[in-house]
């Protein structure tokens, strides 16, 4: 999962990764199919802003990030 400008694509799919980006409206009109993927990549995408928030508190792996 990444925001807008992010390049990555290629090097993901080496090792067998899809990327998932939210619809941007500058690429073109939105349509309730691209709506509703869009929602479903939000709404992950606050569990792994969640997630990376717990690693970076010393909530897991009992090490901190420094």
């Amino acid at each position: 999962m990444a925001d807008e400008g992010f390049t990555i694509e290629d090097i993901l799919e080496l090792i067998g990764v899809h990327l998932n980006k939210p619809h941007f409206l500058k690429n073109g009109p939105v349509f309730e199919k691209v709506v509703a993927k869009t929602e479903d990549i939000a709404s992950l995408q606050i569990d792994v802003e969640r997630l990376i928030l717990k690693i970076k508190s010393c909530h897991m792996f009992g090490v901190g990030y420094r």
